[in-house]
């Protein structure tokens, strides 16, 4: 794999832009490893970036980013997967296994929305208390 051409923006450090290309490769998901190849620097350098404390929690940051829109883009699209299933366990037409199926899905898909909601609510019950003044 051939390195990335520069694309350096004008008063812009080399080693800051390699470090900045290098975190956005690794927050979509490619191995340190790849990085490396793709930026055509040592793994030992990529290392390096690594260990600096502010590039790792960027990193992580980008991470959580990721997974909030994927999550919230999940939820949008759960709603339409939530009345297929439903028209799909009652509708008397349908296979008995697809039936079937749907419906097992829509009980699954309950009991994890009620285990979800009963751990928020102890959560949020331990917040309160580690958070109130002692009596």
């Amino acid at each position: 794999m051939r390195p990335e051409p520069d694309h350096t923006p004008p008063g812009r450090s080399d080693h800051t832009a390699r470090r900045a290309r290098a975190l956005a490769l690794l927050a979509e998901g490619l191995t340190p490893t790849q990085v490396a190849q793709r930026l055509g620097v040592a793994p030992r350098t990529l290392r390096r970036y690594l260990a600096n404390g502010s590039l790792l929690a960027a990193l992580r940051g980008l991470q959580t980013e990721q997974l909030r829109a994927l999550a919230a883009a999940t939820m949008a699209a759960s709603h339409r997967a939530h009345q297929t299933l439903l028209a799909i366990a009652s509708d008397d037409a349908a296979p008995t296994f697809a039936r079937i199926t749907a419906a097992s899905r829509l009980i699954d898909t309950a009991l994890r929305l009620y285990d979800a909601v009963a751990l928020d609510e102890r959560l949020s019950a331990l917040e309160q208390r580690a958070t109130a003044p002692d009596p």
